[in-house]
């Protein structure tokens, strides 16, 4: 998929430490809870196991295989589909240690075997094309810990009312290695817990070809070069979810979705931390992309909810910049930024590009702060209670024409809560919740911070990741910003959460970074 340049647009710029940007009330909606549009998870708190005899856990909370009856892969129905259907199906969890609350039909494991094996926890398969090969719509195969070289999570066979689902025995604690293409999938599957750790290609490291998939607790890494296409997670299909995901190391455009002859809607991107490290690509960049069709607004209709694009560069490849931390091309519209976090960017236009030439692209409750000398803050149709400083440039370019009608002091101490700015303390989205699911887009009074699988991710952005030569910028400081370790203001070990509360020098509250 080729990308065309943006057309050309000036910025104006002005001096600028912070502005708040008010133009309209927050919304006081809270979430609710989810109906159950897929077998295994609704939003809200994990159900208690005992309340449902479908559901089997170990004494450790972890998934208890050995419930199921069947040694071939393939018992009772009401068994191999992973069906907890009825009044309370479990929620979709969102802490690393937490696996989902599944029958496993299927196992795989580095030190299975595929000709010994029946799939069975005792006796596992080793590889994952033969274990996919064996499974049914609606089969849970659960992975067992360790790294699996040069394999893929692809041609899954797609679940029927609910999901077919492929999922770690240990949230992150499996890694699937090699080099584009790890991940593919089509109609209705869940993934969760995997690290798709890629290498050289020029394609993306996992792809979501069909719709309402869902890709949970899971990160994307890519080392080497990518090439002028390469991404981390590219999205072609619609109603898929990507919740409780992070992405890091070499891309152009690291988490893309739609492209010039694509019809993709209603994406839901929730609970996303990315990182830009590097590439050779000569056409525009950005840590976040929604591709608009060249010929009309037929991508449309998709959410950014509470993701992060932080610390990323802006490789300098002789080509176009790149366009921000989050970028909406062409004629995207219907494009909804709900708590999105954009902090510490090098970007060549503005922190969030939300609109091109598309309409009602908007922007609520979210902050961009700490961007590139010389560029724009917020360019989008409208927005609303959004922080925006750090940096010297302009603070939006709204299609609208609204004026900044309000400002905060330049000494600013809170960054995720100001008053008539951005408020970014709660979850936007009822957690598994697809697009037009009850709560799917409201804020839902649960706590934003700190953030799930916090440690998990600086660990992965902490890996070395040298750039070959001809890739932009030439070094690759891995262990930077939150990934970079030591103690934060409040006294505890550097997190996620303790770097963005502490951005600006005041200590993380001890009830959300207990020491």
């Amino acid at each position: 998929m080729r990308r065309s340049t943006p057309s050309s647009r000036t910025l104006s710029l002005a001096p600028l430490l912070l502005v708040a940007v008010a133009m309209g009330g927050a919304s006081g909606c809270s979430g609710t809870t989810p109906a159950s549009g897929a077998t295994e998870t609704t939003g809200g708190e994990p159900a208690d196991s005992t309340a449902d005899p479908t559901i089997a856990t170990g004494s450790s909370g972890a998934v208890d295989p050995s419930s199921t009856a069947s040694t071939d892969g393939h018992g009772d129905a009401s068994e191999s589909s992973g069906d907890t259907t009825g009044s309370e199906p479990p929620a979709m969890p969102s802490q690393c240690d937490e696996p989902l609350a599944l029958l496993a039909t299927m196992h795989v494991s580095p030190r299975g075997d595929d000709g010994s094996g029946d799939g069975s926890e005792a006796s596992p398969w080793r590889s994952l094309g033969w274990a996919i090969a064996q499974m049914q719509a609606g089969d849970v195969l659960v992975l067992d810990d360790g790294v699996y070289d040069d394999q893929a999570i692809a041609d899954v066979p797609p679940g029927d009312d609910g999901f077919t689902v492929i999922m770690a025995r240990h949230p992150m604690q499996v890694r699937v290695t090699g080099g584009s293409g790890l991940l593919h999938l089509t109609d209705r599957v869940h993934v969760d817990g995997i690290i798709f750790d890629g290498g050289p290609g020029g394609e993306s490291v996992g792809v979501i070809e069909g719709a309402h998939n869902r890709v949970t607790r899971s990160m994307f890494r890519r080392h080497g070069e990518s090439g002028e296409q390469g991404s981390l997670l590219a999205i072609y299909g619609d109603d898929n979810l990507v919740e409780d995901v992070a992405g890091v190391g070499s891309c152009r455009a690291c988490f893309i979705q739609g492209g010039p002859d694509a019809h993709t809607q209603r994406n839901i991107w929730r609970r996303v931390v990315v990182r830009m490290d590097y590439t050779s690509s000569p056409l525009p960049k950005s840590a976040f992309n929604t591709y608009g069709n060249n010929d009309d607004d037929s991508v449309r209709d998709h959410l950014y909810q509470n993701v992060i694009a932080i610390d990323g560069a802006a490789p300098d490849t002789g080509g176009e910049g790149k366009y921000g931390g989050i970028y909406v091309a062409k004629n995207a519209s219907g494009v909804r930024f709900q708590g999105v976090l954009v902090l510490d960017e090098q970007v060549t236009h503005a922190g969030i590009f939300g609109t091109e030439w598309g309409d009602d692209n908007a922007v609520e409750h979210s902050v961009v702060w700490g961007i590139s000398d010389g560029a724009v803050g917020v360019r989008a149709s409208a927005a609303h209670h959004v922080t925006i400083g750090g940096f010297t440039g302009t603070a939006a370019a709204l299609d609208a024409g609204d004026p900044l009608d309000s400002s905060l002091d330049q000494e600013l101490t809170l960054l995720l809560d100001n008053t008539p700015g951005a408020r970014l303390l709660e979850r936007y989205g009822a957690s598994g919740s697809h697009w037009g699911e009850p709560g799917f887009d409201q804020p839902t009074g649960e706590p934003l911070w700190p953030w799930p699988c916090e440690a998990e991710i600086a660990a992965l952005f902490a890996e070395p990741n040298d750039p070959p030569p001809g890739n932009a910028p030439a070094h690759n400081p891995t262990a930077r910003g939150f990934a970079a370790g030591g103690v934060g203001l409040y006294g505890g070990p550097v997190t996620l959460t303790s770097h963005v509360w502490e951005r600006l020098g005041t200590p993380c509250p001890t009830d959300i970074c207990p020491r």
